[in-house]
């Protein structure tokens, strides 16, 4: 069973998935999506206090693994949601970028993390 607290905010968009297991317990959360066919998976016996999982590009996914511990202030991104271009080539330089939290990792108040790179324990 899944407890949700007072302010969880999951709202639809289209083409996104979000996966909660059984056991998670969420005080706080807001997910948002920007495009579509993004993905977010929230692993059994995980504790959110209060944070933000931002998809900021299509077709991203946010990961946290199980029996992890995500407090308030915590913010989570898949991307900037703006492009950074290099003069030269006019190339994006800064694309979206899957995250990944390993099982049993903690976050304490106010972190922010964001794509491309991932935590475990």
């Amino acid at each position: 069973m899944v407890g949700t607290g007072n302010s969880c905010d999951f709202p639809a968009a289209s083409g996104n998935r979000i996966e909660i297991s059984t056991g998670v317990r969420i005080e706080s959360l807001k997910i948002w999506f920007r495009g579509s066919g993004s993905t977010c998976v929230i692993a059994p016996g995980t504790y959110i206090s209060g944070a933000r999982l931002m998809l900021a590009e299509s077709g991203t996914r946010i990961d946290i693994g199980a029996q992890c511990m995500i407090a308030q202030g915590v913010e989570i991104r898949t991307g900037d949601s703006h492009g950074i271009f290099d003069l030269a080539t006019r190339e994006r330089i800064n694309p979206g970028k899957d995250f990944r939290i390993g099982s049993n990792v903690w976050l304490a108040n106010g972190v922010l993390v964001g794509g491309e790179r991932g935590l475990r324990w």
